[in-house]
């Protein structure tokens, strides 16, 4: 039997692993009520495209709390990608190995879930913008005014 390949418009990856050194279990500490990977998951759940929203995580724990947030994980992310020299790339990687068969899609979001004050106006503003123009990538920052001496 043949298995029919979805073609999704976005891959929602948000990378979430269990072993944070300075900060303990950093991904699911609450703000504004809820975890940080479920902020992240809620997010995207707003994009109004056709997309698949994947939680790479190391951890049953992560992997419960996105499952019940509406993310997708279909495996744990490997021990070799877990570790604090692993990067990104690595576990984006390892994903793409794993599910290439399975949907295809035109761009990657990285979404971090430390960083829970995002804006769908601006997801919006650089979706048109690369949809639009030959750039293959694209990062946001936000200028931070700081008044104290650093």
């Amino acid at each position: 039997m043949v298995k029919s390949v979805i073609n999704y418009e976005l891959l929602i990856f948000i990378p979430a692993r269990s072993k944070s050194k300075r900060l303990k279990n950093k991904n699911i500490k609450t703000v504004m009520g809820k975890s940080l990977i479920s902020q992240a998951i809620t997010f995207s759940k707003k994009i109004k495209v056709k997309k698949y929203i994947y939680l790479s995580t190391d951890s049953k724990l992560y992997a419960n709390i996105g499952i019940k947030s509406g993310a997708r994980v279909p495996f744990l992310r490997s021990d070799k990608n877990s570790r604090d020299k692993s990067s990104i790339n690595d576990a984006i990687h390892e994903f793409l190995k794993k599910t290439k068969k399975s949907f295809k899609f035109k761009y990657l979001l990285l979404i971090l879930p430390t960083q829970p004050f995002r804006k769908i106006s601006t997801f919006l503003k650089v979706y048109r913008k690369i949809k639009q123009s030959k750039i293959d990538s694209v990062i946001t920052i936000k200028n931070l005014n700081r008044t104290e001496n650093l």
